[in-house]
């Protein structure tokens, strides 16, 4: 299961900001990730958009 929220910032007509937050949740153990129990996940993305 995954929550996330965003926001957009428009500096002007041709610039963009854009940041997200997510939280990830995984259901029992996973080798890959190194955990052996329930486990949430936050990430925080950002994007820096220009239009020519």
């Amino acid at each position: 299961m995954m929550k996330s929220t965003g926001i957009n910032w428009f500096v002007n007509p041709n610039v963009r900001l854009q940041v997200n937050g997510t939280l990830h949740f995984f259901n029992g153990s996973s080798s890959i990730r190194g955990f052996d129990d329930d486990q949430v996940i936050p990430q925080l993305l950002t994007e820096l958009q220009f239009k020519f």
